[in-house]
This record gives C-alpha cells, sequence and structure tokens, in this order.
C-alpha cells in the first residue's frame, strides 16, 4: 500500500508537468487501490487551494517601514516632551508655593497632569495603530498592483508573439503577391 508521501509526490508530478491530478492518474502511476488512494489525493488538494487562498504576507518596503519608524518615534518625542514640560511647570510650581500647600497643589496638579499625559499616550497610540493599519492597506494595494501587472505584462507577451507571426505571414504574403505580379507583366 502506498503511503501518503508517495502518493503526494505523484501528485506533484502530475501537477508540475500540467496534468490534471485524478486518483485514476495517481493510481495508473503507482498501483494501488482507488480507495485507499482517493482520500490522500483530496488531502492534497485541499492543501493546495488553502496554500493558493493563504494571503501573501511580506514585509513592507524599506521606505514605508523606515517611514514608520520615524512617525513612531516623531510621536514618542512629543509624548515625551509634553511628559517633561507638565512635569517642569508642576516642579516650578511646587518651589513658588509655601512647602505644605504647595505639595497638596503640586500632588494635585501632578495627578492632572498624570491623567492628562495619559490620555495624550492613548491618542497617540490610537494614531500609532491607524498609521500601522494604513501602511498594512497600502501594501496590500502594492501587491495587488503588482500582480495586475505581471498579468498584463503576460497578455503583452502573448500579444506580441501573435503580432510577430502576423507580421511574418505578411512579409511571406508580400512576397507572393510580387512573385505573382512578376509572373503577370
Amino acid at each position: 500500500m502506498a503511503t501518503q508521501e508517495q502518493i503526494w509526490a505523484i501528485c506533484d508530478e502530475l501537477a508540475a508537468s500540467g496534468k490534471p491530478v485524478t486518483t485514476v492518474a495517481v493510481r495508473q502511476r503507482l498501483g494501488g487501490s482507488s480507495s485507499s488512494i482517493s482520500p490522500a489525493v483530496k488531502a492534497w488538494k485541499a492543501r493546495q487551494q488553502a496554500q493558493a487562498e493563504a494571503p501573501l504576507t511580506e514585509p513592507a518596503p524599506e521606505a514605508i517601514a523606515q517611514r514608520l519608524g520615524e512617525v513612531a518615534a516623531e510621536i514618542w518625542v512629543m509624548a515625551r516632551d509634553m511628559t517633561q514640560t507638565r512635569h517642569e511647570q508642576g516642579r516650578e510650581a511646587l518651589e513658588k508655593a509655601p512647602r505644605v500647600e504647595a505639595r497638596q497643589d503640586g500632588a494635585a496638579q501632578l495627578a492632572a497632569e498624570l491623567v492628562g499625559a495619559k490620555a495624550h499616550i492613548e491618542m497617540l497610540t490610537r494614531m500609532l495603530d491607524d498609521t500601522r493599519a494604513k501602511l498594512m492597506a497600502a501594501q496590500n494595494e502594492a501587491a495587488r498592483y503588482r500582480d495586475e501587472s505581471i498579468a498584463l505584462r503576460a497578455r503583452l507577451d502573448a500579444l506580441e508573439s501573435v503580432l510577430s507571426r502576423i507580421e511574418k505571414r505578411l512579409d511571406g504574403l508580400n512576397e507572393e503577391f510580387f512573385e505573382l505580379q512578376q509572373g503577370l507583366i
């Protein structure tokens, strides 16, 4: 009895040679019974289908990845600077007020600033997530354009081949016409 690996190897060979992958074709090459070969052929076809439907994943182009890193760094610098500025403002306020009152006021102010800084960081995080989503959409669109370009190039090559054959045939007909014309003169 043939193993699944042997059956899949025959399926791969048939597919590579452009022949249909069927239980009958595999059994003719390998021998055995259809009932033992059929499940393996179905599993091979399901695996091929799953691989064909799997989305293409590829890393972002270097320029986009670099720009995303730059944007993330800019957002981080802005958040750090805002926090530092608010912290310095709170410290200055503490230094100017009486010690006990300053501590109470400063603590309240710092707590308020902390809440504001957290909200700002959350907003910046959402912006970063949005930028990442846009990057993913741009990558998907680039992949679609690449696939369309490949398909159009294949069509262009086929049309150029047909045009070449037509031009050769036209040259042959022109020669025949010229010869016929010379024979009539």
